[in-house]
């Protein structure tokens, strides 16, 4: 049995059937592409009453074109309504991070401008929690779930500014806390570590290593920080995580023979050199301790 031959709508008769809704044929282009498509969905599928074409010129004013006109409306640009409105999703915050990433594809700050003016229409006005949750999008978190982090983002941040934390720390603490993954503990700690290490003008890589372990040191042995701070112990926990991130960030410098081995030998001496009464915190303005990295070396030749 053939397969029966269907006839489109003319181009001519598609964009003035466009300019009748849309006022004028700018952008046709888009819509002539999701009838295209509709016409080869509908002509493989020939149980419904009416022919393709009348069947795709009916979905794309029934479905298609109130959600473009809706988008171009809200400021948003002819690509992001076309992929708003030909998306096969159901629900909107999939749809908002198909259409984001399909663009970011091309042209990341025109994405980014997108869910500006999305975040616009979602009453978000606040340029750190706009940037917050362009950011939420950009990693993979769907858009309600954006919103609400980014309002609990910008609530805290402005709650630990107006306690005379400083911008860094509020903003950093802000971030870990609206994540809604940490203890309080955590969140402090982390904070207060990461502004230390940006003070004193660390190296990322130590930054990341200090930050991440100090946080986690503390919040599995104390209440909060003040307590850690005043605890005898407290140097205990800590001496091995400065001296890791100083190792790790030497060695990310330097060329060194048996890494592995360096970072353990120059842990161990910097443990037993750093003594209960020295303030090992002070060792974070250090790149590298030379007096333990003098012995790390005789040791690592031996």
């Amino acid at each position: 049995m053939e397969t029966p031959i269907y006839t489109k709508h003319t181009l001519e008769e598609l964009v003035n059937a466009y300019s009748e809704v849309k006022g004028d044929a700018e952008f046709a282009n888009y819509f002539i592409e999701q009838y295209n498509q509709a016409f080869k969905v509908y002509t493989g599928n020939v149980d419904e009453e009416g022919t393709p074409a009348e069947r795709a010129l009916n979905f794309c004013f029934k479905y298609y074109m109130p959600i473009l006109l809706q988008q171009l409306d809200k400021g948003h640009s002819a690509k992001w309504a076309h992929e708003f409105a030909s998306s096969s999703q159901i629900e909107e915050d999939v749809i908002i991070s198909e259409a984001y990433d399909e663009i970011k594809k091309n042209d990341t700050l025109w994405a980014q401008n997108e869910l500006i003016i999305l975040c616009k229409s979602l009453g978000i006005t606040d340029p750190m929690q706009v940037n917050y949750y362009i950011n939420l999008i950009d990693i993979g978190v769907l858009s309600e779930k954006a919103v609400h982090r980014s309002k609990a983002y910008i609530d805290i941040f402005n709650k630990e500014l107006a306690k005379g934390k400083s911008f860094l720390y509020s903003q950093v603490y802000a971030n870990e806390k609206a994540a809604g993954f940490y203890s309080e503990v955590y969140c402090r700690a982390y904070a207060w570590a990461f502004e230390e290490t940006v003070l004193k003008s660390k190296s990322e890589s130590f930054r990341y290593i200090f930050t991440c372990n100090f946080a986690e040191i503390i919040a599995e042995n104390y209440h909060d920080l003040e307590q850690a701070m005043n605890d005898d112990d407290f140097y205990f926990y800590v001496n091995p995580i400065i001296a890791s991130a100083q190792a790790t960030d030497f060695i990310e410098t330097h060329e060194v023979e048996n890494p592995e081995k360096f970072r353990t030998l120059y842990v161990d001496i910097f443990e037993k050199i750093n003594t209960l009464d020295q303030s090992p915190l002070l060792q974070i303005e250090k790149d590298i301790d030379e007096e333990v990295l003098k012995l790390t070396l005789e040791k690592l030749k031996k």
